[in-house]
């Protein structure tokens, strides 16, 4: 079985649930004492897809004002960038938007990017429509993901797609050339993308707690 692995970031202001979301994937658990994140949390889950065995490494960035200057030290070789926000929250949803652009300016190669509305366990409180999310999300050539930490809706299908996404568009020796950057990337917005497909989860993913190299 082929051996890969995949530097993935997630960005995304404080408080809209980013490392719930990771550790709701990567541990099958819900931390609702979760406290806000310092400069950035490292995290590693395995998935199996087809005859591939993908190592994701998984950057939890902080969403903190006073961290984002720390921020683009994380960029340097990712693969793939999960750009979330909270549905119950319409800033947050603009705020994404700067996140996808600052990415933009870092990143020249092509990456595989999810725009992920969190906490669809809310609805009755929601400030963001799906389809507005939606149709911005077509007008830049993507898919727009939605799900909840809290009761674990959408997470493992979320991040399924992103291991084939992966797999299929930027790892794989068949996969497009990505040295030029996608033309569909806005100045303003952000790319989005999904593939509905799913695979076996082969071992659970658990928190490193050591210290990381963030240019790994």
């Amino acid at each position: 079985m082929k051996e890969l692995s995949a530097k993935v970031l997630v960005l995304g202001d404080q408080g809209v649930g980013k490392t719930s979301m990771i550790v709701r994937y990567a541990q099958q658990v819900f931390n609702d004492n979760s406290t806000p994140t310092i400069g950035a949390a490292y995290f590693e889950s395995f998935e199996e897809v087809g005859d591939r065995r993908l190592k994701l490494k998984i950057w939890d960035t902080a969403g903190q004002e006073r961290f984002k200057s720390m921020i683009p030290m994380y960029y340097r070789n990712s693969k793939a960038a999960l750009i979330v926000f909270d549905i119950t929250n319409s800033a947050s949803f603009l705020a994404a938007q700067k996140w996808a652009t600052e990415l933009h300016q870092h990143i020249e190669e092509k990456l595989v990017l999810f725009v992920v509305g969190n906490k669809a366990d809310l609805s009755k409180a929601r400030k963001v429509k799906q389809s507005d999310a939606n149709a911005y999300a077509e007008m830049i050539g993507g898919h727009f993901r939605e799900v909840s930490a809290f009761s674990n809706e959408g997470i493992r299908e979320m991040f399924m797609d992103l291991c084939v996404k992966l797999i299929h568009e930027t790892l794989s020796d068949d996969a497009p050339n990505t040295a030029a950057r996608s033309n569909s990337w806005p100045r303003n917005g952000t790319v989005v993308e999904s593939y509905h497909q799913t695979a076996e989860l082969r071992e659970n993913g658990k928190l490193n707690l050591k210290c990381c190299n963030a240019f790994t």
